[in-house]
C-alpha cells in the first residue's frame, strides 16, 4: 500500500498510493492525477512541464471525501515515457496547509498505516 524506502530515498515521510481526486488546474488539467501522497507532499502525473521551484495552489479530495487545499512547491519534474497524455511526473512538497486540513490528512494517513 505504501512505497518502500531504499537507501536513495531521503524523504522523511512514507508515501501512500491512495485514490485521491485532484481538482483540475491550468497546470494539471482535468486529466492530472495524484500518484501518491504523504504528510510532506504529493506526487502528481500531469500534462504540462512545470519549472522546479514553482509554487502552486492545489485542491484534492481524500477517499473520505474531505477536500484539502494546499500550497505546494515543485521540487522535481521528470518526463514520463508513457504514451499517456500525462507526460510529466511532478514531485511537490507542501508549503501551506491549514491546521484543520493538516489534521484531516494526518488522521487519514494514520488509519492507512495501521490497517
Amino acid at each position: 500500500m505504501h512505497d518502500s524506502k531504499n537507501e536513495k530515498d531521503r524523504r522523511p515521510y512514507p508515501r501512500f498510493e491512495v485514490p485521491v481526486r485532484l481538482r483540475p488546474t491550468e497546470f494539471f488539467g482535468k486529466e492530472g492525477r495524484v500518484q501518491n501522497i504523504s504528510v510532506g507532499g504529493v506526487r502528481i502525473f500531469g500534462t504540462k512541464n512545470i519549472t522546479v521551484g514553482t509554487t502552486l495552489k492545489i485542491e484534492f479530495a481524500l477517499p473520505s471525501d474531505d477536500w484539502i487545499m494546499a500550497g505546494v512547491q515543485v521540487v522535481w519534474v521528470k518526463e514520463r515515457s508513457s504514451e499517456s497524455i500525462l507526460k510529466y511526473d511532478i514531485g511537490c512538497r507542501f508549503t501551506e496547509v491549514s491546521p484543520d486540513s493538516q489534521l484531516i490528512l494526518l488522521e487519514y494517513l494514520a488509519k492507512i498505516l495501521h490497517v
